[in-house]
């Protein structure tokens, strides 16, 4: 059986995917929530789930409306503003998603506008 996105217009709505690379496309999606304190990499990450890197990028893109990347990026950052909200240390925030802390501060303050410091001071 295959698969077709709903993105008509788009030039990689001819890619066809088959409902196992749909699976594992959503295995892929599932495994990132759950672990994003990992090294997350579309290298790695296709060599884990067995699917092609090209396959892999342009299926989250088709499947879930953002590239790998955007994805990690949103998934840590919600996650880390959720932990410094209930006031949880920064340095502890950076290791729960995968970030050294002076890595974790820049990568946080330009998705944010603010400091991780300044932002969980705001919830408080």
């Amino acid at each position: 059986m295959e698969f077709r996105a709903n993105n008509p217009g788009e030039m990689d709505d001819k890619l066809v995917f088959t409902r196992l690379e749909v699976e594992k496309l959503h295995h892929v999606k599932h495994y990132i929530d759950n672990n994003l304190e990992a090294r997350l990499t579309i290298p790695l990450l296709s060599k884990q789930f067995h699917i092609g890197t090209t396959h892999l990028k342009q299926g989250f893109r088709k499947y879930f409306g953002s590239t790998v990347y955007q994805y990690i990026l949103r998934q840590r950052m919600e996650t880390a503003k959720q932990l410094l909200a209930k006031g949880q240390r920064v340095r502890q925030v950076a290791a729960d998603t995968g970030y050294s802390l002076t890595g974790f501060s820049k990568v946080f303050k330009n998705y944010t506008g603010i400091s991780p410091i300044a932002y969980r001071n705001s919830t408080r």
